[in-house]
């Protein structure tokens, strides 16, 4: 793309492209106000778009570093913020591990393969990797909806997951509590911390995620079910709370409220309404608020459960997340299948949920096994 100043205080852009009919080079332009990294950016979306309209096919050569930034400006217009910083960060590892001054066309399976084989990047996690696997796949994709390339090197690279540990294993064990930590936490609940034990317990009972929690209204419930459609935006201020779609298509869901479930929505509800009545209190919709009507902010919530913890004597790391896998774990012992916890839990990947469910299912294999060997006759 190349700049002239118009005598009329205007800038033209212009783009060079070849026609793939005639093998003639034409020019597309556009006029702005001003010559601005912002306006640069705007131009060179509308020259691609006037391109991509004529089904031309570009011959630009054009690096990684640029494709990405290309994408950045069209992918990034219907994630969530808390979706790009993810993204963002796991370009920082391409960029930083990866030559992206190379031109696109340059790209092939083999080069990829290589960097997802590095020892730097096969030290992350297998969730993190599948991460940095999934933005490289849509950036090249990318280049090959704009024509930069014609087949997606991505498509033969093959980015192995680690397998689990021994101390991965132990550390699934101890993301759940069990009935005898359930009870012994519940009641290291001080009078003042009250209202997070009964969210505490809302959790147990649910498997929701945090930001699930966050979001619920009154109206979300319809006799005894639960609506998730929204989550709590994590990046927006709790005072003034912004809600989006839930985490994944599998996050949108209806679950059945035990009776206990009902029980403390009544009984939050109603020291709602007395907290309404304090000035500071601002009603921003949802039930289980702080005291003055804000959403309840992970950290601050899980501070007290440190707390809670450390009274109750459990030496596991007790977090609302754990809360969510003790929910799991219930539901393993009480036989439920697999699918429906999968279901309840709103996972697209039960590989979570199946390793607390088979750790959960053994342990009450081995606990009847016990009890027979125990009958005496």
């Amino acid at each position: 793309m190349y700049l002239v100043k118009k005598s009329n205080d205007k800038y033209q852009f212009t783009e060079r492209y070849k026609d793939k009919y005639t093998d003639k080079w034409r020019t597309v332009s556009v006029n702005l106000d001003r010559d601005t990294t912002q306006s640069r950016k705007k131009a060179q979306k509308i020259l691609d778009d006037k391109i991509l309209s004529k089904g031309i096919s570009r011959t630009e050569k054009i690096s990684l570093n640029e494709l990405i930034e290309k994408w950045r400006i069209t992918h990034y217009k219907s994630v969530k913020d808390i979706s790009k910083r993810s993204y963002d960060s796991a370009i920082k590892v391409i960029q930083k591990n990866f030559d992206t001054n190379i031109k696109v066309d340059k790209i092939n399976p083999s080069t990829v393969q290589d960097f997802f084989d590095s020892e730097k990047i096969s030290n992350y996690s297998n969730n993190y990797r599948s991460l940095i696997k999934i933005v490289m796949n849509t950036v090249l994709e990318y280049a090959v909806n704009l024509e930069y390339i014609t087949i997606n090197p991505m498509l033969k690279v093959k980015v192995t997951m680690k397998k689990i540990t021994i101390s991965e294993v132990e550390t699934v064990r101890n993301k759940y509590l069990t009935t005898d930590e359930i009870t012994l936490f519940l009641s290291s609940f001080t009078k003042r911390q009250y209202r997070y034990k009964l969210i505490s317990e809302f959790f147990i009972l649910t498997g929701l995620r945090f930001g699930e929690l966050q979001a619920i209204r009154n109206i979300d419930i319809t006799d005894n079910i639960l609506q998730i459609e929204r989550t709590f935006d994590s990046t927006s201020n709790p005072r003034n709370p912004n809600f989006t779609s839930p985490k994944s298509l599998s996050a949108y869901r209806k679950i059945e409220l035990p009776e206990r479930c009902l029980e403390i929505i009544v009984e939050i509800n109603d020291t709602n309404e007395i907290l309404k009545t304090n000035d500071d209190f601002i009603d921003c919709g949802i039930i289980f608020c702080s005291r003055n009507g804000g959403v309840i902010p992970n950290n601050n919530f899980n501070a007290t459960l440190k707390k809670v913890t450390a009274l109750s004597g459990i030496s596991k790391n007790i977090t609302a997340h754990v809360l969510r896998h003790t929910h799991i774990s219930i539901l393993a012992e009480l036989n439920v299948p697999i699918k429906a916890i999968v279901e309840r839990a709103g996972h697209s990947d039960e590989r979570l949920t199946l390793a607390i469910y088979t750790h959960v299912t053994e342990n009450t294999k081995r606990d009847v096994l016990s009890k027979l060997e125990n009958i005496k006759y």
